[in-house]
């Protein structure tokens, strides 16, 4: 037969306007393929097999595949005139009644929503994806019903030329009278395809790119099945006597490779009948010996979980989804949008424009998306811009509106928000917040009286923005108020650090749960026996419970781990304290400077020495309890486990709530350290607000002292709540935290203006200094201030 290019369609004529216009593309729409006459061009993608072999014969592609589908199906479909007017539907159009949730369905029950299911997975698979329309019968034959068509049923006829993509299709499978094909015209069929790289018109799935994988994994799966079928026989040797000739030895190794090669026959056991004087004919005596499983067997394991994790990566859906024991709340919901973003949407939105280029233009004046408002993943989290910098700073440098800096917070709007602030506001603002954050005061206490002073010299040059009087604040002091202001900054401070808590815990849990690990695996393993084997001498036991602790747990190692995993711990707690101390004084502050460096690395140095050195004297003392009764490896493995349980129980909640607060109030009071005195003057103890609170606690609650000054709590001085200078029972889940004040407020709190050091002295101070020495000069001005104090 002899083949040639299909013969070009002829060009349409298109009335635009009062004019006839050519519409003939010259390449686009002409096959790419010989065919013979009448035959269309083969499907380079068999569907059919697709579909048995490698969608409902392999798990991972089934998952896959059900996960994409019944995420983008539970999405409704809604319609209207305008797709940006998210408010303004058309429930009762006609495209809605057939597209939308029941009580609609594009066919008699058939759910929208089952239809969708079904044809996303059809699309996954072979690539295309097929409607039947019902009509009418009338004229204009309007669209009744949709009724699903299985891709691998459906061939589509390329076009020869001309506009159209695709000629006409044909649906059933080719045979016997009573099975011929049924032929749709193009105006019965709702069609869509994913474009193949080298035919446009060819469908293509994302299966295709993992085939080969499939086929590993379904012959690793024969293999298996095959192997456990066969009464798990490992693989052997055969060998036999002498063959006559090489025929004869081709047709034996021709009849063994097909009866026992192969993972259909893998483990099929040979047998062999010798003749009653137990010798056999030459070429003919077999002997099979066991080997066992080889090296080639065992990675059959492993070539199979990587063949499965490449079948999720080609379907685009990530391996947690399948497997979630290694997800964690940090990356959960970054990972949900992504997926959604780069997987989900780029086919929901394939599917919305062929319904709104085929289904809707003949049903009315509507179109349809799906309505992502409900999809929790990609809802726009709340990022307040005060994040980087106050909202009431944004607000009084006239640089956003009331209302953007509620919206900001997802707050509702003011009905006169929507403008600037005026000056006399901001200066009413900025009097009754000097020195403290809105979670720390509110704007116009009654105990609170404004007195504006007289704007600064300089101000109002030409060209410079209107200048700001200050404000000179006078407060009647009211125990009650005070209370009050004391309870609103340890709840805002609460709030904060246990959120950071949370954190922590998991992560130190994450490290608990990596040190069992390994360490049950050593214990266990070559080297945890070979130190527990010197038990036999009984000069060795007093020693033995350190040395199998020690080849079991390696404190270095870990200490090493612990830090890894704190330092960013850290530096979350200590950013927090430093961004509230930049919220209460309109100051910012880097993590990068070398004080602060030295502060988070000497925590994390600290606490992973402690903690390590605690598991290590835990695992210890475990040991020795079970070495002095006797007991085997096993037994001395669930002591470990023992171990572990309670650190993950209760040492991981300790450590979460001990570090965090420390370290937020640890940096907040070194950074209010850094700011000028005539910014930051002093710093008072707040207690936690409940039962709880320890006596020495209660009794340092509204303690002042002059910032760089030690605060005494039970007898002993420390810098702050949690400063882990202070004793251990006044350090663990300490829950107070430090109000910071100016100035006045310092002045009027604690009876005394704030210590100040003239220039003369401090310049004759430095002068002592040698060159060449490296000056602290933070420590310089706190030894100097409390000279002065």
């Amino acid at each position: 037969m002899s083949r040639h290019p299909a013969p070009p369609q002829r060009a349409e004529l298109v009335r635009v306007g009062q004019q006839l216009e050519r519409r003939d593309p010259v390449a686009a729409t002409r096959t790419l393929q010989w065919t013979s006459p009448g035959l269309t061009h083969v499907e380079e993608w068999n569907a059919d097999k697709a579909f048995r072999a490698g969608y409902l014969a392999n798990v991972i592609a089934y998952r896959c595949i059900q996960i994409i589908a019944n995420a983008i199906a539970a999405v409704p479909i809604v319609s209207g005139r305008d797709r940006r007017k998210v408010n303004d539907l058309a429930d009762s159009s006609r495209l809605s009644r057939l597209v939308g949730p029941p009580p609609g369905g594009p066919a008699p029950k058939l759910s929208a929503r089952k239809l969708i299911r079904w044809t996303i997975a059809q699309q996954l698979v072979t690539g295309r994806r097929a409607w039947e329309i019902e009509t009418d019968g009338n004229a204009d034959a309007m669209p009744v019903a949709f009724w699903p068509l299985v891709s691998a049923r459906l061939t589509a006829e390329a076009s020869k030329g001309g506009t159209e993509w695709f000629r006409l299709f044909k649906y059933g499978p080719a045979g016997p009278a009573g099975m011929e094909q049924r032929t749709l015209q193009p105006g019965q069929v709702f069609y869509g395809w994913e474009p193949g790289g080298l035919d446009f018109r060819q469908a293509e799935s994302p299966l295709q790119s993992s085939r080969y994988d499939l086929s590993l994994v379904t012959m690793c799966d024969a293999h298996s099945i095959a192997f456990l079928g066969n009464n798990a026989v490992p693989a052997a040797i055969v060998t036999t006597t002498a063959f006559p000739d090489d025929k004869t030895r081709e047709r034996f190794q021709r009849q063994w490779a097909s009866e026992f090669a192969g993972p259909h026959n893998a483990g099929r056991t040979a047998f062999y009948e010798v003749g009653d004087d137990g010798e056999a004919p030459v070429g003919e005596g077999i002997d099979v010996k066991v080997l066992g499983l080889s090296t080639k067997d065992a990675r059959l394991v492993e070539q199979r979980k990587e063949a499965m994790a490449e079948i999720a990566m080609s379907l685009g859906v990530p391996w947690s989804k399948l497997d979630a024991s290694g997800r964690t709340f940090d990356n959960a919901g970054v990972e949900d949008r992504t997926f959604w973003e780069e997987r989900l949407l780029p086919l929901m939105v394939d599917l919305e424009d062929d319904i709104n280029m085929q289904l809707a233009p003949r049903l009315g004046s509507e179109v349809c998306w799906f309505d992502l408002r409900g999809v929790r993943a990609l809802q726009n989290a709340v990022k307040p811009v005060t994040m980087v910098a106050t909202a009431p700073s944004l607000v009084q440098a006239q640089l956003i509106t009331v209302n953007e800096a509620r919206a900001d917070y997802g707050w509702e709007p003011l009905p006169d928000g929507d403008r600037l602030m005026t000056i006399d506001e901001i200066v009413a603002l900025r009097g009754g917040m000097a020195g403290v954050s809105g979670s720390e005061r509110t704007v116009g206490e009654p105990e609170r009286r404004e007195v504006p002073a007289p704007p600064a010299a300089g101000d109002g040059e030409p060209g410079a923005p209107a200048a700001l009087p200050a404000a000179v604040e006078q407060r009647v002091v009211d125990p009650v108020t005070i209370e009050a202001r004391r309870a609103r900054i340890w709840r805002a401070v609460d709030a904060t650090v246990t959120s950071i808590e949370s954190r922590w815990e998991r992560a130190m849990r994450r490290l608990f749960a990596r040190q069992q690990e390994a360490t049950l695996s050593r214990l266990t393993g070559k080297r945890g026996r070979q130190a527990f084997e010197q038990r036999a001498d009984a000069s060795n036991l007093p020693g033995l419970p350190s040395q199998v602790a020690s080849a079991a747990f390696d404190v270095d190692f870990w200490t090493a781990e612990t830090i890894a995993v704190v330092e960013d711990l850290y530096e979350q707690a200590a950013g927090a304290g430093l961004d509230r101390l930049s919220m209460l004084f309109e100051t910012a502050f880097d993590v990068e400077q070398p004080w602060v460096r030295e502060f988070l690395e000497g925590r994390a140095n600290q606490l992973a020495g402690q903690v390590t050195q605690t598991t290590y004297d835990a695992i210890t003392s475990a040991l020795a309890d079970g070495v002095d009764a006797g007991e085997s490896i096993d037994d001395l493995a669930d002591r470990v486990r023992h171990v572990f349980s309670v650190a993950n129980d209760a040492r991981a909640t300790t450590i979460a709530r001990t570090e965090v607060i420390s370290a937020y109030n640890g940096a907040a009071s070194m950074g209010a350290a850094q700011l000028p005195g005539d910014v930051v003057a002093g710093q008072e103890w707040i207690a936690t607000r409940d039962a709880r609170t320890r006596d020495t606690h209660a009794s340092a609650d509204g303690q002042v002292v002059a910032v760089g000054q030690p605060f005494l709590v039970g007898g002993n001085q420390g810098a702050y709540p949690g400063d882990p200078s202070l004793p251990s029972d006044e350090t663990v889940r300490c829950r107070c935290t430090v109000a910071f004040l100016s100035p006045a407020e310092f002045a009027e709190m604690s009876g005394r203006a704030a210590p100040r050091i003239e220039a003369r002295a401090a310049r004759m101070a430095l002068a002592f200094v040698r060159p060449g020495e490296e000056f602290d000069e933070l420590g310089f001005r706190r030894a100097a201030l409390e000279a002065v104090a």
